[in-house]
């Protein structure tokens, strides 16, 4: 059977916590987690984290959360370290108005200026 992926729409500017670790990460029968990478840069950018800073204050390696960002297979912990953080740092006031997840191009402009 194939692997699957949870993909719930972003954090909702209203919204102050962090997302629930469910909406994150999808179970997969070899026991591992994978993450939706997308949505957790997202929850990252909003709240002005690196991922070096998170994963410094989870207290995992850099690479642990490049995997998990890459949607590599992770364990429960470590989903836990990365919710825990995320509980810790409130979203930026304003910050999902401000942040995109694709360079846009404002009308008229031309992309590259």
């Amino acid at each position: 059977m194939g692997k699957s992926t949870y993909s719930l729409p972003m954090t909702s500017p209203v919204a102050t916590g962090p997302p629930p670790a469910a909406s994150l990460a999808s179970h997969q029968r070899d026991g591992g987690l994978r993450l939706d990478g997308a949505r957790l840069r997202h929850e990252l950018r909003v709240r002005g984290l690196t991922a070096s800073r998170v994963a410094d204050l989870a207290s995992m390696s850099p690479n642990t959360l490049t995997r998990a960002l890459a949607g590599d297979p992770i364990s429960e912990r470590t989903l836990r370290s990365i919710v825990r953080v995320l509980t810790e740092f409130p979203m930026l006031p304003g910050a999902t108005d401000l942040v995109a997840s694709a360079p846009t191009a404002h009308p008229g402009s031309v992309v590259g200026d």
